[in-house]
């Protein structure tokens, strides 16, 4: 089955499931196509422990103390997912859950390069850019490095991560003209997948981190003290569905590590946009209605393409279509 048959599988399972239960997936099968359709575990379908196959994520489940135990389970409930996940969803000490996703295989020797993208126009400050000025809704793509303390990777890891910038030649000082380049067609890729929301995707960093604030840090996975973030060998780490929550950004912020992947642009992009649809998981906030974004940096002419392989959750398709 193609990924395209899998996305429509997975959508179709969301939006007319039974609300009640554990749905299996069905699809038309390729021809010669043998392979089993994907279990579909619906929010709200009363998991339980023995509800999973026997995976790594049931013996997390069984390791945690009893209240945790709880919350784990209520949080595997809140957002549908399906039986593929279980390869990347993660437990913390306190119940929470996150996905870990696999670092990408690399050529070896691969060294980081800038895609071609080498120039952009001086009268852009890539650090300044928005694709829906004055939304109350945001999506921080994170390049210039960050402290990490307070949160909830520090609670079950270091006090403190030195988060290091978005870096390909080395020059830790300024960001060379094929940075800015890539800086500029990263943000310009994760704005089109969020282009029919009202959704402001930026690089500025906000006032505040609020609990209507996405925040993804674009970075290495070891820190400016030579230690490793969070999940470090992996591709990168994003907490499920705490967009609009009161404790967004404790369980904040998402993480892509840049140089456990092929270093394109597009990649990283994906990569972004994938963390933030998962911390969206549920839904936006009540009464939002999806709006075209105003932004002179986005071409009117470019179309609104997906650019991550993952589906969308329903918590971001228009309100037209739920």
């Amino acid at each position: 089955m193609n990924k395209l048959q899998c996305v429509i599988t997975l959508v179709v399972a969301i939006l007319f499931g039974g609300a009640g239960s554990v749905v299996l997936a069905k699809a038309l099968p390729e021809s010669g196509d043998t392979k089993e359709a994907q279990r579909v575990y619906e929010k709200g379908a009363a998991l339980t422990m023995d509800d999973l196959p026997r995976s790594r994520i049931q013996q997390s489940l069984r390791a945690l103390q009893s209240p945790a135990r709880e919350r784990a389970l209520q949080w595997l409930n809140s957002f549908t997912f399906n039986e593929r996940d279980l390869d990347s969803l993660n437990l913390d000490r306190d119940g929470g859950v996150f996905y870990t996703d696999k670092a990408p295989a690399k050529t070896k020797n691969e060294v980081l390069r800038h895609d071609g993208f080498s120039y952009v126009d001086d009268t852009i400050d890539v650090f300044r850019l928005h694709s829906k000025p004055g939304s109350e809704n945001v999506l921080y793509i994170d390049f210039d490095g960050h402290e990490i303390r307070g949160t909830a990777w520090n609670r079950t890891g270091r006090t403190l991560y030195q988060a290091m910038p978005f870096n390909l030649d080395g020059d830790g000082k300024q960001f060379s003209g094929a940075e800015k380049a890539n800086i500029h067609e990263i943000w310009r890729q994760i704005a089109k997948d969020f282009v029919g929301y009202d959704v402001d995707v930026t690089t500025e960093q906000p006032e505040f981190f609020g609990k209507t604030t996405g925040h993804v840090i674009i970075t290495r996975h070891i820190d400016a003290h030579g230690e490793p973030m969070p999940y470090h060998q992996t591709s990168g780490v994003a907490y499920v569905g705490v967009w609009g929550r009161y404790d967004f950004a404790y369980y904040s912020p998402a993480l892509v590590y840049y140089d456990n992947m092929p270093r394109y642009a597009q990649h990283i992009a994906d990569a972004a946009a994938i963390k933030l649809k998962r911390a969206l998981w549920h839904r936006l906030p009540s009464g939002q209605t999806p709006r075209q974004f105003s932004s002179k940096n986005v071409p009117a002419s470019d179309e609104f393409i997906p650019s991550s392989s993952i589906f969308m959750p329903v918590a971001l398709l228009p309100v037209a279509a739920l």
